[in-house]
């Protein structure tokens, strides 16, 4: 079966990159992601002149911009082109799809739910689901909310009938409804046991967050802009493609070529829908590193609780938690990747630093975004 799903490796299928790029890869090699390309320089400045001439004026990517949280102080920098061959620069009001990261906005909701008392993080999720719906079990243990989030329910990467759907290879995820989903959890039989061993499921991601639109009595993207967007007055966060989303695009490339857009319907959008800018993705990162100056504090802090080992780390709702090689401490992050952007989120809580990256190129690595977090998380701790 074709793997739409995460990957390590750049392969062209078709001319798309599988989804949502190398979560499992950076949790086993955080070292070697972060020692690919040395662009630490003396200072920030010396850094940013190497950031830019390696990736971006002798290196693979197109455009990209950048959001660094020090301190509580904001600074942002833009590189490279909206669109190859282009002079036009990227800002902090031009969209890219974060892919991935979208997961930990999922992770956030089902926080939401739980703290609101909407459901338990230990129900089965079957209490949700339409009666003719078979969610698969494993010697008689049931799949919960807290197995879905933390990327332990056995269930596969993708479902074993989403290429019966795909009918644009270069949009692979637009035709896929909610009725293949309930199908393809009907004809699902587990492996391994439920909720002891990480396995990166974007089939997972994608339950759940149709799952939150039920206990919301409603949809992902509603669930998803009454509880977080509107919240963090998120003003430019999208789950759809729309006139105002490409008058403010980054276009999405592979190398220097132009590729489609992805789109989601309510089966997959808890996976990888979310199209944002950095002004809004800065609001997300300081409302993730001090929740006490949001509404959602309890909810934020639930989601990133370490519950789970995840590879060399561990996951929260939806959060993956490393080490700082530096100084030890709790690095939270996650990353993504589409058809044509790459992502990368993270933060220090002990040394008050975060960054966030969004990238219109998709690349034969797709490591350059989580790659640059890395280093760039180590750097800030050194300088001044």
């Amino acid at each position: 079966m074709r793997d739409w799903g995460i990957t390590y490796n750049f392969e062209i299928m078709k001319n798309i990159i599988s989804a949502f790029t190398i979560s499992i890869l950076c949790l086993s090699l955080i070292n070697s992601c972060a020692q690919e390309r040395n662009i630490v320089g003396k200072d920030m400045t010396e850094t940013l002149s190497l950031v830019e001439k390696s990736y971006i004026t002798e290196g693979p990517l197109v455009g990209m911009v950048i959001g660094i949280v020090k301190q509580g102080k904001v600074e942002t920098y833009t590189f490279g082109s909206k669109e190859a061959g282009k002079k036009e620069l990227p800002d902090n009001k031009t969209i890219f799809e974060i892919g991935s990261i979208t997961k930990t906005f999922t992770g956030t909701i089902l926080a939401i739910q739980a703290t609101h008392e909407q459901l338990t993080l230990e129900q089965p999720i079957s209490k949700y689901l339409p009666e003719d719906v078979k969610v698969p079990q494993y010697e008689g243990k049931s799949i919960t909310f807290l197995d879905l989030a933390t990327q332990s329910s056995s269930l596969p990467r993708m479902p074993r009938n989403f290429n019966s759907y795909v009918k644009n290879s270069k949009d692979p995820y637009i035709n896929y409804p909610v009725s293949a989903l309930y199908e393809n959890l009907n004809q699902t039989n587990l492996d391994k046991p439920i909720g002891q061993t990480y396995e990166y499921s974007n089939l997972g991601f994608g339950l759940l967050g149709h799952l939150e639109g039920l206990v919301d009595s409603s949809d992902y993207e509603t669930a998803l802009q009454t509880m977080i967007l509107d919240k963090l007055e998120m003003n430019a966060t999208k789950v759809r493609v729309d006139e105002e989303v490409n008058k403010n695009l980054a276009l999405p490339h592979q190398g220097e070529k132009i590729v489609s857009q992805w789109e989601f319907t309510d089966a997959f959008m808890g996976a990888g829908t979310i199209k944002s800018n950095l002004h809004d993705m800065l609001i997300y990162l300081k409302a993730n590193m001090y929740p006490e100056s949001t509404s959602l504090e309890e909810a934020i802090m639930l989601a990133r609780k370490p519950q789970r080992p995840a590879g060399g780390g561990q996951i929260g709702l939806g959060w993956h938690i490393a080490k700082s090689k530096t100084s030890q401490a709790p690095l939270i992050w996650h990353n993504g990747g589409t058809g044509g952007y790459q992502s990368f989120m993270g933060f220090n809580q002990s040394e008050d630093l975060g960054v966030v990256i969004l990238v219109n190129t998709s690349t034969r690595s797709g490591q350059e975004a989580t790659t640059l977090g890395f280093q760039l998380l180590e750097a800030l701790e050194t300088f001044n």
